[in-house]
């Protein structure tokens, strides 16, 4: 065969050129992204790549037209069409231990290495479990391909709870110990910690801090400068703040060195949780959680409200607002647009800012501007539950929420117990597509990410065998992949 009369549509869907893949009976074709330029090795051969990824769902055709010329310049004397087609494998990983596991944090460095979090009760990828539950860190290339895991714990209780990468692509991961991690003393019933990879996966530093109560890290995010702020909450007085209740809202602030910059407290009388942070253009900062008193002369609304405060990045309090109904309202995620709008996802158990409430439990998505003010409210439920874990903006300020729901969203069918979801809009609110996705036992995203390419990245949990994976045990870590347009990969 002589390759040089091998070509392909490099622009547009149109069925042009001598090789060409449909999925439609060659009404439109496969957009490649090159011809094939040399002949593989082996001189029969060749190769050509999709110009994005081919849907793992949906069967393929190839048709070689009669412009195939061989080496002497004869032509195919027919064109030649594969017969059943193919499929291309999905990306979906889903991988544990003979014991219980969950990714509840999943980040994406500059290259579009991804990066997951959360906690094992086994032994991940040969590592060994120092005690009961230890915290872990997996990490997958942009096509998927595994890299490494660490594991980490004492012999006591950890858990892994959010991962955030720098602009140097260390990667940082906090959650809480009951232990003491790496030669440093537990200073109570359970501490944050924070511990900084390199890309290789060598661990560079582990921070810990606590009181004699109890504290937990929940969120974690780096700064333009590669400072890291973490945020949870702590039953004591953390570096001599004051408590100002039963459990208060705390932001701590390290350099790349793990050098402590300052520690803000907050709170109420009652219950006060910091579960997400995130960091605009200006490398100011955002928290999100919830509380069941009256944060910053705010007025409790009922049961708990969601809270969305503001700090410049020495940790000086700008404002804060706090939203919520009669029942109960939780702020579970954050993250900041390209024009430094923030989006704070959560559930709610009522109606926030005049929607109606579905049934039990409703996602809710709440868009403000810079300086406090609330554009808008989207709500979204069934007659069952549903929970917003994570928000996620893309570089066409269009956000992603992900979580899991006990229904059929927007038309969807319920797998099972509960089912993973994700929801996108567009920056003025208005609904894109609702994809759903499940087994017949439990399943839930935790953490979502987006790359460069604008793909979606979830990790949580799954009782079962998500697209005919393999259980390793009671439940398991996923990793799923979608594209911009709700495309899973």
């Amino acid at each position: 065969m002589d390759n040089t009369s091998v070509t392909t549509n490099s622009s547009g869907t149109g069925c042009t050129g001598t090789f060409q893949v449909s999925s439609d009976s060659f009404s439109t074709c496969v957009q490649m992204s090159s011809s094939p330029s040399v002949p593989n090795s082996d001189n029969l051969t060749f190769s050509v790549k999709p110009s994005s990824s081919l849907s793992y769902s949906t069967t393929y055709k190839i048709k070689v037209t009669t412009g195939v010329e061989d080496k002497t310049g004869n032509n195919m004397s027919s064109e030649n069409v594969t017969g059943t087609g193919f499929t291309t494998k999905n990306w979906i990983k889903q991988f544990g231990s003979s014991s219980y596991e969950e990714g509840l944090g999943v980040a994406v460095d500059s290259s579009d290495n991804i990066y997951v979090t959360g906690f094992t009760e086994g032994a991940l990828d040969n590592n060994t479990n120092s005690g009961e539950r230890d915290i872990f860190l997996v990490k997958y290339n942009s096509s998927g391909v595994y890299q490494w895991t660490q594991q980490m714990g004492t012999s006591s209780h950890e858990e892994g709870s959010g991962v955030a990468v720098d602009s140097s692509d260390n990667i940082y991961v906090t959650g809480y110990t009951k232990g003491g991690l790496d030669n440093n003393s537990n200073s109570g019933s359970s501490d944050i910690f924070l511990v900084k990879y390199n890309s290789s996966g060598s661990k560079q530093w582990t921070q810990q801090l606590g009181t004699s109560s109890s504290e937990s890290g929940y969120g974690v995010i780096a700064d333009s400068s590669n400072n890291i702020y973490v945020t949870g909450y702590t039953v004591g007085d953390l570096d001599s703040n004051t408590n100002s209740g039963s459990k208060d809202l705390f932001i701590v602030k390290y350099n790349s060195s793990g050098s402590k910059q300052w520690t803000q407290q907050l709170g109420s009388s009652l219950e006060d949780y910091g579960l997400g942070v995130a960091v605009d253009s200006s490398d100011n900062f955002y928290v999100t959680g919830y509380t069941s008193g009256d944060l910053d002369n705010n007025t409790n609304l009922g049961g708990r409200d969601y809270f969305l405060v503001k700090y410049y990045d020495n940790g000086t309090k700008q404002w804060t607002q706090q939203t919520g109904t009669s029942a109960s309202d939780y702020g579970k995620g954050v993250v900041i647009d390209s024009s430094d709008n923030i989006y704070v996802t959560g559930q709610t158990a009522g109606g926030l800012d005049n929607n109606t409430n579905s049934g039990s439990i409703d996602i809710f998505l709440a868009k403000y501007s810079d300086n406090g003010t609330k554009q808008w409210t989207q709500q979204l439920g069934t007659s069952s539950s549903e929970i917003g874990y994570g928000v996620i903006a893309d570089s066409s300020n269009n956000v992603y929420v992900a979580g899991y729901t006990t229904g059929g969203l927007d038309g969807n069918t319920n797998s099972g117990s509960s089912d993973l979801f994700l929801v996108k809009y567009n920056s003025s609110g208005s609904k894109q597509w609702t994809r759903q996705l499940g087994t017949s036992s439990y399943d839930s995203v935790f953490g979502v990410t987006v790359d460069s390419s604008n793909n979606i990245y979830l990790t949580g949990k799954t009782d079962g065998r998500l697209d005919n994976n393999t259980n390793s045990g009671t439940s398991d870590i996923f990793l799923v992949k979608y594209n911009s347009s709700g495309v899973k990969q």
